[in-house]
């Protein structure tokens, strides 16, 4: 018998796992954010948007290229092979460039996971988002970005 009933999850969206707690995959909304479970196959610092690693199809990484394809924030550092949520739509903490103004549309920039303003129209097929607050820190820093998902 199927149930409606939304899924109650026994652990926070916080929590990092050496071992999984769920399919990779799963689905988790709440607070009006959705969240997507993922394994790491490399270390994240808190901030860092994430791609599809290529060569497991499964797990993610950090983004590493401004083409490359963001799924995502992980808003924790995570240990490189442990589990966990990863922020896929809604207002987020991530890294973003320097000079970002806030309402600026963001896609994967060269810098490892830092998401940077779309300049061209190449660049704005791999949008992720837009800025929700300006980065003028002179770094790279963690900002309110909103997740289109």
């Amino acid at each position: 018998m199927s149930s409606d009933l939304p899924k109650m999850f026994g652990d926070k969206v916080t929590d990092i796992n050496v071992a999984a707690q769920y399919p990779v995959g799963t689905r988790r909304f709440e607070g009006g954010n959705e969240y997507v479970y993922m394994q790491a196959d490399d270390a994240f610092t808190a901030g860092q948007a994430a791609k599809i690693d290529s060569a497991t199809g499964v797990k993610c990484t950090p983004t590493a290229a401004a083409t490359d394809g963001c799924i995502g924030v992980a808003e924790i550092a995570v240990t490189d092979e442990y589990f966990f949520w990863l922020t896929v739509r809604g207002p987020a903490s991530a890294l973003i460039a320097d000079s970002t103004s806030a309402g600026e549309i963001l896609a994967p920039s060269a810098t490892a996971g830092v998401l940077a303003v779309a300049p061209t129209s190449t660049a704005r097929r791999k949008v992720i988002g837009e800025a929700a607050e300006a980065n003028s820190t002179g770094a790279a820093a963690a900002k309110v970005v909103y997740l289109y998902g």
